[in-house]
């Protein structure tokens, strides 16, 4: 409480009532009143009776989020691996009397971003964070957050600082393989050979895709095959088709 300067006769002033700190605001608030003589000449102050005044309310702190600002991914697939980044909404002085925390994440374009629900004071949401393109996922994510006034407060939501979370890892396409799905022999003399080539198709960035390999089998009894060694992206590899015995050498591989 701020008391006013003294009050000349026909004059107003306000006491100024501050919430110091969240919470019900309910009680009373007692005012000593003094009739001030000026320094008039023979005239002495006077203390009047007090008044006492009804006061009702509470006081709210805003959300206070906490994350931590850095987040090694590791290596994730694409499309299947998700991470999650903690965000939390620290309570300040009393749960019941604090805001809710909106978080809404932004990133690069290769990210997908799922943002969690207002996050009550004491607790804690996450960012669903996965990769819809192979790549280098290191950058900065950043945090769009909002205080949202509890529901039935009449207060209204306010803007914080926004933030930033710095982030290293990367995604990786699978192997995607690249086959003919026929292979025409002909007549050929036994011992000859043939090339089934396989090629490992490249989906975004052969730097963030796996290598490929293949075990090639046949029930055909006349035929043997040899694997080529592991594809690696934007590569090609060969399945060697032996005619190892004489006879038809139709079949699947």
């Amino acid at each position: 409480l701020s008391a006013p300067a003294k009050l000349l006769a026909g004059q107003s002033g306000n006491v100024v009532v501050t919430a110091a700190t969240a919470g019900s605001l309910a009680g009373s608030v007692a005012l000593g009143l003094t009739s001030n003589a000026n320094g008039v000449t023979s005239l002495a102050n006077l203390a009047l009776d007090g008044q006492t005044v009804a006061i009702t309310g509470a006081a709210y702190d805003l959300a206070s989020p906490t994350y931590v600002a850095t987040n090694a991914l590791g290596n994730l697939r694409v499309g299947v691996t998700t991470k999650t980044l903690a965000i939390g909404n620290t309570t300040v002085t009393d749960a019941a009397y604090q805001d809710k925390l909106a978080v809404v994440a932004t990133g690069a374009a290769g990210l997908t971003l799922v943002n969690p629900a207002d996050i009550a004071a004491g607790a804690s949401g996450d960012i669903t964070l996965g990769a819809s393109v192979a790549g280098s996922l290191a950058g900065n994510l950043s945090l769009a957050l909002t205080s949202k006034a509890l529901t039935g407060t009449t207060l209204a939501d306010a803007a914080l600082a926004g933030g930033s979370i710095a982030l290293t890892g990367a995604a990786y396409d699978y192997a995607t393989a690249t086959v003919g799905s026929t292979l025409a022999l002909g007549n050929r003399r036994v011992g000859s050979t043939a090339n089934l080539a396989v090629t490992n198709t490249v989906v975004t960035d052969a730097a963030f895709q796996d290598s490929l390999d293949v075990a090639a089998t046949t029930a055909v009894g006349t035929l043997t095959l040899a694997n080529p060694a592991n594809i690696l992206a934007g590569k090609t590899g060969n399945v060697v088709v032996t005619a190892a015995t004489a006879g038809s050498l139709a079949g699947d591989v």
